[in-house]
This record gives structure tokens, sequence and C-alpha cells, in this order.
């Protein structure tokens, strides 16, 4: 049986609730009111109970707070996904691009989780992150190339490739096909 009680921590005058999904089953989100910057995130993970935690992010600048997407956010000097900051990301240029890769002006970074869930990006020297772009099947490109994963795809034009499924890729003059060990091979 549910309960609830009166909660003096927030301001019901200024209180909301940023990146809430009731369609998402993590159902995690940022809260703010006047007082601060909060996360509600789950530590228990069962499918009778979900012990949930409120953390005050003390650090968060309340009056500069944006929600972004998903789970990231950033204020005047942060870019955070959920309750932790990403120190390496400019907070100007910083975009969500996918569930898999953010960028900012620099850098592309491949997100990676880590224990607890957070995040772990991994920056990825070798993309233009001006040009870079998210296809279908795990496939991205740039103005270079066309990568599978970290993997580049030799014989393929980046301007025109379209993704048929997840093992094959064509051009205007190629298709290529993916083998089990990830080996391209031209038709």
């Amino acid at each position: 049986m549910y309960g609830y009680k009166k909660n003096d921590v927030f301001d019901s005058n200024s209180f909301s609730i940023l990146g809430y999904n009731k369609v998402d089953s993590f159902n995690e989100y940022y809260i703010r009111d006047v007082n601060g910057v909060y996360y509600r995130k789950k530590d228990n993970w069962s499918c009778i109970n979900i012990d949930q935690t409120i953390l005050k992010l003390e650090w968060v600048d309340s009056a500069s707070f944006e929600y972004i997407q998903k789970w990231y956010a950033k204020d005047k000097n942060f870019v955070m996904y959920k309750w932790q900051i990403l120190s390496d990301l400019d907070r100007n240029s910083f975009k969500y691009v996918s569930d898999w890769y953010i960028k900012d002006k620099n850098y592309v970074f491949r997100v990676q989780y880590g224990e607890d869930s957070l995040l772990n990006p991994i920056k990825i020297d070798l993309l233009d992150p001006k040009t870079f772009s998210v296809l279908d099947y795990g496939y991205v490109k740039d103005k270079n190339w066309v990568y599978y994963g970290a993997q580049k795809i030799e014989g393929i034009n980046q301007d025109e490739v379209k993704v048929i499924t997840d093992d094959f890729i064509k051009d205007s003059n190629v298709v290529q096909y993916k083998q089990k060990n990830r080996d391209w091979h031209l038709s």
C-alpha cells in the first residue's frame, strides 16, 4: 500500500519536474524548486520494490540550470549526466546526439556506462564533431568516413551512404556486406 505525506523539502510554488517520461521504465529525473536542483534516482531494481533516493545537487547553479534531454542537463559551469559532472565537455557547445553518442565543439564521445549507471564518455579523436551524424544500426559518419562502431569502413562514399540493414550498406557504386568477424566485403 502506498502512502503519501507532506514533504517539507520542496517549495510547492516553484516545484517542477524536468525530464520525466512516463513511458520510460527508468523514471529518473531532475527536480527544481526555489531551494535548488535535485535528482531522483533508483537505487535498487526489482520487479516488486524500487528504492528511490532524491539527491540534492549542491554544486548546481539553480538559476542557470537547463534540462537538455534524457538524463543530461547543464548549468553555467558544468554539463551533467544524472548527478555526475562531465568535466571533459564544453558546456556551451554540448549536444546530445543519441543514446550512444554525445559531442561538443571539440570531440565526439561514445557513451559507455560504468558502475551505478555512471557515464564514462570515451573520446573518439578520429571523428569530426562538426559533421558527425548517427545513421541506423550502429553506423555513424562524418565528412571523412563511414564507421561501424569505431571501425572505419573503406570504399564507401560517406556523402551517398545508405544503411540497408545491420549487415548491408551501399552507395551509388557498391554494396558492402559485414561478415560475422566484422570484415567488410565489396560486392
